[in-house]
């Protein structure tokens, strides 16, 4: 039997402060949900701090920097838990 290592994702939301959202247009070969509008998540690595996640995932995903990031809740269930809803302010 193989021990299962326990899953942490980050999800979050990057907006300019002024009620605009940034959603990604998924690929048609995306693992999950192809075609669909998201906002951003990741995986934490181990011994990352949720903000590093985050500001890690949106360097990666979007090419910038977060001016801000504030976690507003966690979801764990179904074997993961997802530190959820970082607002992550840019302009």
């Amino acid at each position: 039997m193989t021990a299962v290592e326990p899953r942490v994702s980050c999800v979050f939301v990057c907006h300019d402060g002024s009620g605009r959202v940034l959603l990604a247009l998924r690929s048609a070969g995306a693992r999950d949900e192809p075609g669909a509008w998201d906002c951003g998540a990741g995986a934490l690595e181990f011994g990352e701090s949720f903000e590093a996640a985050v500001a890690r995932e949106v360097r990666e995903e979007y090419g910038v920097r977060p001016l801000g990031i504030e976690q507003i809740g966690l979801f764990a269930g179904g074997g993961h838990r997802r530190a959820a809803g970082a607002g992550c302010v840019g302009r």
